[in-house]
Formats: C-alpha cells, structure tokens, sequence
C-alpha cells in the first residue's frame, strides 16, 4: 500500500498536476483529478480499513507533493491494513497521509 501511495505523490510531482486517490474496498484508483477518465493505476485492496467516514476514502496529492486531506477528521488521512487470515499473528499496520504529502506509519500501533 505504501508503494501505491507513493507512487500517486511521486506522479503528482512529476506530472506538475492534481493526483487523486480513491479507496473503494476492494479496489483503488490513481487518476489525474483533471481527467477522471485516464486511471494510472488500478488495484485490488484486501483487508483495509480507514478513517474516511464512507466507504470511500478519496484525497489528493498535489503538484507539489502536498496532499489535501480535507476529506479525512482532522486532516489526516489514516490506512490500516490487517494481515489474512491465515496470518493473523501479525499485527496491523497503520499509515497515515498528513497535508505534507508524508507518508508514515503509524508509532504505537492504530
């Protein structure tokens, strides 16, 4: 997940325009927000959970690599990712998109 985070910052910043992240369990979206049409990448999701509020969680990685976030409480956005099942030893992960455009783990466990 990490990787497609920040390949969406990275394409933003390359491309000098808005990218857009759309998380719709069981799938993700990157597209260019001025052209909902061109999907840079698409993917299947699995075991996620955020802070969105909806089903949906959507925000934006700007042209400089900052990230509007005003779609999530407090201005962060959060990603938990649960093992599977059959893997249920392992510990959650928690990432967090701050306004910066940063994306870090969460300390301390979600």
């Amino acid at each position: 997940m990490i990787s497609v985070l920040s390949f969406a910052r990275s394409e933003a910043i390359k491309q000098r325009r808005d990218i857009e992240v759309v998380l719709t369990p069981p799938e993700y979206r990157i597209i260019p927000t001025a052209d909902n049409s061109d999907v840079l990448r698409l993917g299947e999701l699995r075991n996620i959970r955020h802070n969105g509020g909806s089903d949906t969680l959507t925000f934006t990685f700007q042209a400089l690599g900052d990230a509007d976030t005003t779609t999530c409480p407090s201005n962060l956005c959060e990603i938990t990712i649960s093992p599977r099942q059959e893997n249920s030893d392992i510990d959650p992960v928690t990432l967090v998109i701050r306004t910066t455009g940063s994306i870090r783990k969460q300390e301390g466990g979600p």
